[in-house]
């Protein structure tokens, strides 16, 4: 299980068992660019959601929560709309609710984005079908063969660097399930080895694309082919 995925699944332990102790924190309200939490009426919020309910204290830790253990999502979601599906349910559910019956419907929420939320990967190497890493791919869902433009392949022996330059690399698109981001970043250590771009594939998709630097492959031999499968040649 992932760091995020056990921090879900601890945070709704807490909330199940009654630990989660708003004690630990002084966070008493909550605001994004569209959504503010607040436990009394807000002035000069007029552009805004605003959303007062008396469980605002411990939303709020929960938001805060949330925003610092997974702030690498913010990568792929928008940030106030997020955050604003979150607002739905507290909006949608009245103040009478119990606190311990709002906290566990909003992880649900987190929880299913988190799990299925569906992220375009271009993949050309390792984590090709076939290949030693092809594991982390698990759940994903093949889209098509597809091409980059525009870039390098080298092989680095037991994985290969891509960088922007002037040839073509062939590989897969995948739709990739937002909770496998965390495990593919790791193995590319994104963003100190590989830094992870948003590129537009020859199919006119875009997807995202781990980019290695020039410096890396000073030395190294070009997949002139830009096909890793023939990285002979």
């Amino acid at each position: 299980m992932s760091d995020s995925a056990t921090f879900l699944d601890n945070l709704q332990k807490q909330i199940d068992n009654n630990q989660f102790d708003l004690q630990k924190s002084a966070i008493f309200s909550w605001e994004t660019k569209k959504l503010v939490i607040t436990s009394q009426n807000s002035e000069n919020k007029l552009s805004q959601t605003v959303i007062v309910t008396p469980h605002a204290p411990i939303i709020s830790y929960l938001f805060a929560q949330i925003n610092e253990k997974l702030s690498w999502i913010f990568d792929f979601l928008d940030y106030d709309k997020f955050y604003g599906e979150l607002g739905i349910i507290i909006r949608e559910n009245p103040d009478s609710l119990s606190t311990k019956k709002l906290l566990s419907a909003l992880v649900e929420k987190i929880t299913n984005i988190f799990n299925n939320y569906p992220v375009n990967v271009f993949v050309y190497g390792t984590l090709l079908p076939g290949e030693i890493n092809h594991y982390l791919m698990e759940g994903s869902v093949f889209l098509a063969d597809d091409i980059l433009e525009n870039a390098e392949l080298y092989d680095a022996i037991q994985y290969p660097i891509m960088i922007i330059g002037d040839g073509r690399i062939k590989g897969k698109s995948y739709q990739v399930p937002l909770k496998n981001m965390e495990g593919l970043d790791k193995l590319e250590e994104h963003p100190d080895y590989y830094c992870r771009e948003i590129l537009t594939l020859t199919s006119g998709e875009q997807a995202w694309v781990y980019v290695g630097k020039k410096s890396f492959v000073q030395g190294l031999a070009r997949i002139t082919s830009g096909d890793w499968y023939q990285r002979k040649n």
